[in-house]
């Protein structure tokens, strides 16, 4: 029996691999194998059958794609997916190994991230807005931006003309993030009602605009200039995560920036010199090293946040409407 020739990488998904997984995989995973396959046909070889791929092969493929200005983080994605398909390939009998696939290494830094003092002298400079003239005025609008960036974790995307009014409830902003389609929620505190009762109904949006980035753009620096501080809206929510984690270290803060998985949170927007600093003073020191062990206090409840963690996001819905039903 003669062997099947060994497909390219875009064979492998678009023939094999994607019609395996389609009603399977979400839309966003979808989006994501063709973004691979896009970038393999930019930065690798897109000619070349996969039983001719070494580990050599995919390390020019990384360092084609460093230099393009892409981010570890993303080429990693990719890598994840080629292995995905390689292992498919390996399983059906279209390939006899699997490339070797090093992860992109990482020169990591932590972001800047505005502290609170400074989330307020941007609050206080935003009397030099001009624009836009909606919703109340460009004061108003600009001060509700930040309060609802910064309470929701959210992206500029997910704030200008995608939160809507019928999605406001008492309890909260029920709506959906634009990049995954997740479930938004920005819990009604006092300061998200003051802003959203601030605001005057202009349309179905909490926060219409007109689609004009270059200037946002303008606006975003003149209240920077008159704050004395270079900001981003993403830096905001760089902040907004970290505080979200301090306040409860049990993954809230993955919930409310919708991350399938805590660890992206830390990875990609905690401060962890500031969380480790912060936990330090719980760690438990032998007396021969000049402190006293500290017993862990394993309570129920503790073992119990543990294991919730470390369950799937379905899972985690699936436990929550047990322990509403036997409340109830």
């Amino acid at each position: 029996m003669i062997a099947p020739a060994s497909p390219t990488i875009r064979a492998l998904f678009e023939q094999h691999y994607l019609p395996f997984v389609a009603g399977r995989a979400a839309e966003g995973t979808i989006k994501d194998y063709r973004a691979a396959i896009h970038a393999w046909d930019r930065f690798g070889q897109p000619s070349s059958r996969l039983d001719s791929l070494y580990g050599a092969d995919f390390n020019r493929f990384c360092e084609s794609a460093i230099a393009a200005g892409k981010s570890p983080a993303t080429i990693d994605k990719w890598l994840r997916v080629y292995r995905a398909g390689c292992q498919f390939a390996l399983q059906e009998g279209l390939i006899d190994r699997v490339p070797v696939m090093r992860p992109v290494p990482v020169d990591e830094q932590i972001k800047w991230r505005p502290t609170l003092s400074e989330l307020s002298r941007l609050y206080r400079s935003c009397r030099v807005a001009t624009w836009p003239d909606r919703a109340g005025g460009p004061v108003v609008w600009w001060r509700a931006f930040l309060v609802l960036t910064y309470v929701g974790a959210l992206r500029r995307s997910d704030c200008i003309s995608r939160l809507r009014w019928d999605q406001v409830q008492p309890d909260g902003i029920h709506g959906r993030r634009q990049k995954r389609k997740r479930l938004t929620f920005i819990p009604m505190l006092p300061c998200v009602r003051a802003h959203i009762d601030s605001l005057k109904q202009d349309g179905a949006f909490i926060l219409p605009a007109p689609n004009a980035p270059r200037k946002f753009k303008e606006m975003q620096d003149a209240i920077g200039q008159a704050a004395g501080i270079h900001w981003t809206p993403h830096a905001i929510k760089r902040t907004a995560t970290d505080e979200w984690f301090q306040a409860d270290k049990s993954g809230t803060a993955g919930h409310i920036i919708s991350h399938s998985r805590q660890s992206v949170t830390i990875r990609s927007y905690l401060d962890r010199v500031r969380w480790l600093t912060t936990v330090s003073a719980d760690l438990a020191i032998p007396e021969a090293f000049g402190g006293a062990v500290k017993p862990r206090q394993d309570t129920a409840e503790a073992a119990f946040l543990r294991m919730f963690r470390r369950l799937s996001e379905k899972d985690r819905e699936a436990v929550t409407s047990i322990a509403e039903r036997l409340v109830s």
